[in-house]
């Protein structure tokens, strides 16, 4: 069976030891802000329109951060995700004040950095990758994750 590749785009949006993160209601996992690339757009442009999509906020200042590739599946549906992170300056965004985000099935949330490893974040790769800037690491990020 051929299972398509959907290219997504991430945002690490960290604000006073706060990252932002993002589910959908009807699911317990987390994941950073973004959404899917659309049909002729680039990365960067795809990352500036969902941030101000999701959170109403001037991304900023956009660095890429690399690649997780995610295998998994939903219910009997294999899907096959290229997520491509950035990191996003969003100076106007707060910690205080929690964005209303234009998709009614998702909601976002700030999470303290020191509980980011108690977030059932997918792909679980991120989370390793998102300490590992934080402390300081700017290598470019590459990880395969198969949950399928």
């Amino acid at each position: 069976m051929t299972v398509p590749v959907t290219l997504r785009v991430r945002a690490l949006i960290v604000r006073e030891e706060h990252l932002l993160l993002c589910r959908l209601k009807s699911r317990s996992v987390a994941f950073l802000p973004g959404g899917r690339v659309e049909s002729g757009e680039i990365l960067e442009s795809a990352m500036r329109r969902e941030l101000v999509e999701e959170t109403g906020s001037d991304p900023g200042e956009l660095r890429y951060l690399g690649v997780i590739e995610h295998l998994w599946t939903e219910g009997r549906r294999p899907i096959h995700d290229l997520n491509h992170f950035f990191h996003a300056s969003c100076g106007a965004l707060q910690p205080s004040v929690v964005p209303r985000c234009d998709d009614e099935d998702a909601e976002m949330f700030w999470v303290p950095r020191r509980a980011l490893r108690g977030q059932p974040i997918k792909p679980n790769a991120a989370i390793a990758l998102i300490e590992g800037w934080l402390s300081g690491d700017r290598g470019i990020w590459w990880a395969t994750e198969n949950d399928a």
